[in-house]
This record gives structure tokens, C-alpha cells and sequence, in this order.
């Protein structure tokens, strides 16, 4: 996420410089890389992208369409 920057603190989230966020409970549009069955676990991993168009946080008023 090279336009994202890590902002710690009580609430963690990531950032970019038109003030976007990223942070726990919000919906996120990406691109799936690759995936992984870890059968210990009983999940699967993914490798995600949000480099692309269309790709990233999802508004609510987006969503709402």
C-alpha cells in the first residue's frame, strides 16, 4: 500500500494523503493474489492487492448503490 502510511495509536489505521482510511470494520475493495488452506488452523489466507482502479476503502455511500 505505497500511498498509505501507518498511524498508530488507541485506534491503529492506515492513512493517505487525500485523507483516506483504512481501519477495523471498514469495507475494503481489493484483488485477491493467491490464497492458502492452513489445515491446523482450519483458514484460509490471502494475498490481497489495492493497487488498481476501483481498488481501496469502500464509502458507505458507495456501498448504499
Amino acid at each position: 500500500m505505497p500511498d498509505y502510511r501507518y498511524v498508530p495509536g488507541e485506534n491503529p489505521l492506515f492513512m493517505n494523503e487525500k485523507m483516506s482510511k483504512i481501519e477495523k470494520d471498514v469495507v475494503v475493495r481489493c484483488i485477491v493474489m493467491g490464497t492458502k488452506w492452513i489445515e491446523a488452523e482450519r483458514e484460509f489466507q490471502a494475498l490481497v492487492s489495492l493497487e488498481g482502479d476501483y481498488l481501496g476503502p469502500v464509502s458507505d455511500e458507495a456501498s448504499l448503490h
